[in-house]
This record gives structure tokens, sequence and C-alpha cells, in this order.
């Protein structure tokens, strides 16, 4: 095995010595052996080292995930993700500097061409360019990986928005975002120096989520909470309006007052926010075990085990429609400023399992559960028969998507993601306690 000294070693490679010697003193190249006066002996294994380091930094990896990479490179996967993640970073550099040519060029034009539009100076144009065509709408998602979010972020991309989101970094990007990695109670200064035209609040639980976010935005425009139904207790008359009071719901406990919570804490330091407030929310990239559950039995030729006769109601609202929803908000503005949302097709309980197992082309056996209290022990929803009056929503959004079409859709990347749903030991129970 060749040996090399400091200069060798770095002549091979093509850095200096002292980079050589900077990588030993950050721990990521130590020498094989110590020689004669305490020279430095490299070997073959060293060089390659060397060059894997050289490698990672030609991309711009910091000196800390190449440490990481080093530490162990034979979990291929981290790795991967590592990269993978830096590629995000790397595109959303790429466009960013696409933008700001395109605003170059704008100004250019606006300097040069005086019949190009009305203003005479630097400070009119920068005014008038808040509208104009080359500077698409500035969105904050909080989120941006896990289905609500993940699907908004993938929509407002593909509509050409400037996407940022926020997230700790442990799920893959959607593509074309601006990745913020932050925990969102630790953002410390992050998002200062940014405006943003819009602000999509899919990930508040709780008043402190509200609370950290808001403190450090400082400048936004418009501000749209996804909140919850469960915000409504469940003795009020229903269908559930906007003008009824909200309060505990003895279904949803914590959840709903957190959203509550949420709702109040965003009104108070923004009354000119906006509130959606759904019922169950399905569609593609959804992760939570409802739809997927009936997939799932389909799929295995499963008897279907529904409780008491079937007839409870559901309400949803397919995440598309929600981006769309947003989207038509963002674009007029209205004077209501909280909406429920949902599909006007409510459905019952028998029907939507038959249209999961027409969707899978599987035969389906009902079996009537008549003599089990806890519905939620082998099934994906609570024993609670509610739903929403739409009136307001259907003033911006006057169809929707019919559930059918929207399981085919949840079908089709059900199949493709089988990983990516959270499941809950349903089928067990059954086996267990039911068949």
């Amino acid at each position: 095995m060749s040996q090399y000294t400091a200069g060798e070693l770095a002549k091979a490679c093509n850095v200096t010595v002292r980079t050589v010697q900077y990588y030993h003193e950050r721990g990521l190249l130590l020498p094989s052996t110590i020689g004669t006066g305490g020279r430095r002996i490299y070997t073959d294994d060293d060089l390659k080292r060397l060059k894997l380091i050289c490698l990672l930094r030609s991309i711009d990896l910091s000196l800390d995930d190449i440490d990481n990479i080093l530490k162990d490179h034979s979990v291929h996967s981290d790795i991967a993700f590592l990269l993978n993640e830096h590629a995000y970073l790397l595109k959303n550099e790429i466009y960013e500097r696409k933008q700001k040519l395109k605003t170059i060029d704008y100004l250019i034009n606006e300097l040069t061409t005086p019949s190009a539009s009305n203003t005479n100076n630097l400070n009119d144009i920068a005014t008038h360019m808040n509208n104009n065509p080359y500077r698409p709408k500035r969105i904050l998602i909080n989120g941006g990986t896990v289905f609500v979010s993940r699907y908004t972020a993938t929509y407002f991309v593909k509509k050409g928005y400037d996407v940022y989101v926020i997230n700790r970094g442990n799920h893959p990007q959607v593509d074309g975002v601006k990745f913020i990695k932050s925990d969102r109670h630790l953002l410390n200064g992050i998002l200062k120096n940014i405006h943003f035209d819009v602000v999509l609040d899919t990930c508040s639980y709780e008043e402190m989520d509200v609370k950290d976010l808001l403190n450090e935005l400082e400048s936004y425009d418009d501000y749209i909470l996804i909140s919850s139904s469960a915000v409504y207790p469940e003795t009020l008359p229903q269908p559930y309006k906007e003008t009824q009071p909200i309060g505990k719901n003895s279904i949803w406990k914590d959840y709903g007052l957190g959203k509550i919570a949420a709702e109040k804490y965003l009104l108070k330091h923004n009354p000119n926010a906006y509130i959606l407030r759904p019922p169950y929310l399905y569609g593609p990239m959804n992760n939570v075990y409802r739809e997927s559950f009936v997939f799932d039995c389909a799929k295995a030729s499963r008897k279907f085990y529904i409780p008491k006769d079937g007839t409870m109601p559901l309400q949803f609202f397919h995440v598309e429609d929600l981006c769309l929803l947003m989207e038509k908000i963002i674009q007029i503005h209205p004077k209501q400023h909280i909406f429920n949302v949902g599909n006007e097709e409510i459905i019952d309980i028998n029907k939507w399992v038959e249209m999961c197992y027409s969707i899978a082309d599987s035969n389906l056996e009902k079996v009537y559960v008549t003599d089990h209290n806890n519905q939620r022990d082998y099934f994906s929803f609570y024993d609670y028969d509610y739903t929403l009056d739409i009136t307001e929503m259907k003033k911006l959004l006057p169809t929707q998507k019919s559930i059918y079409e929207g399981l085919k859709e949840a079908y089709a990347w059900y199949l493709e993601h089988p990983d990516d749903v959270l499941k809950r030991d349903y089928i067990g129970f059954i086996d267990e306690y039911l068949a």
C-alpha cells in the first residue's frame, strides 16, 4: 500500500496542504500513522477518503454533513436522504436566481421603455412590481411534508406560486418549494426580512402554534388557518353554521379545544385572517387510516365490519377542493372570514364502504356490528353523527369533486404509497374479537 505525506496527498487531490491540515483539525481526515519527527503519513485509504471529501465539498455540502456521512458511509439510505435534501436546496437556489433574472428583466424594461408603464422612478416601479406578472405570490406553508400541508405545497407549486415551507426536514420535500429547515417553535428570526403574500397555516393545533408563527412573521398580507369542525359542541342544532357558538366537543375533546384556542388567538391578533372548518379530509397523500383501511380490506377480499346499521352520515372534503377554495380566497378576499367547508354530497357508512370496494374491484360482504360499544376499536370514525352548513362556501366553490372520483384518486395514490399510511390494528381487533 502506498504512503503519502500531507503535501503528496494534497497534490493528488489538487488541494492545498493547509486544506489537508484543516480537515485533520476538524477530525475528517486523520493520518494512518505518525512518522519520524511527527510527520503525518497517509495511505491509499486516506487518499480515497480525501477524494470523497472533495467530491462532497464540490456540491457544497457542509463539513458537518460530510462528517455525518463519513461516520457511517455504509448506511446508503441516510446518505441518499441527506443528498436528496441538499438537492432540494440547490433546486430552490436555482429557482430563486431565475426569479431574480425575471425581476432584472422587468426592471430593465421599465427603465428603458417609458411607454411600458406609468412609473417614473425606481420607487414607483417597486410599488408597481407588487402586481406585475413576473412576481408570483409568495406563500408560506407551515409543514409541507404530510397529507394536507404536502398536497397544498404541491398544488401551489404547480400553479406557479413562490412556495416556502417550514418543517424539520424529517421527510422528503416537495419539488419546487423553498425549504426552511426549522422547528416551528424555534424559528429564531429565520423569517425576518421576508414578506409573504399569504400564510397557509395547515398545521396549527393549539394557541402556541399560531402564537410562535405570528411572533416570527415580520411582514405578510393574508393568513388562512385550517381549523376543524371539531370546534362545534355536539349539542348544537345541525347542520352546524358559522354563526353558532364554538365550544367543547365531548367527542373531539382536547383536539377541538386546541383548535378553538388557535382560532381565538389568531383573530385577536389579526381580525382579517381567514378560518376554514373542514369535516373529514380525504384524497391523495392521506396518511390517516381511513379510506386506506377499507382499501386494505378490499384488496384482501375481507368481509367489512360496519358499526350498527351503517346509516351514520359522513361528510368529506377533498384536499384539492380545499386548495381551490384557498386560492379563491387569495384572489378575491371575500368579506366573510370564517367558512365551514365540505362536500355538498353527504353519504352514509354503507355507501362509503361500497364505493371503496367498487373502486378496488372487490366483492363486498358486510357484517354489521351491534354488540360492541366502541366502534373506534375496529372502524376509522367515531360514533358521531354531524354535518356542516356550507352555504357560504358554495358562493366561492359552487361545485366540488364527487366523492367517488375523489376516492378513485385516493386509491391510485394508496397503491403507489402503501408504506406512507399510519395504520392502526383494526384488522387484528376484528380477527380476535369480532370474527
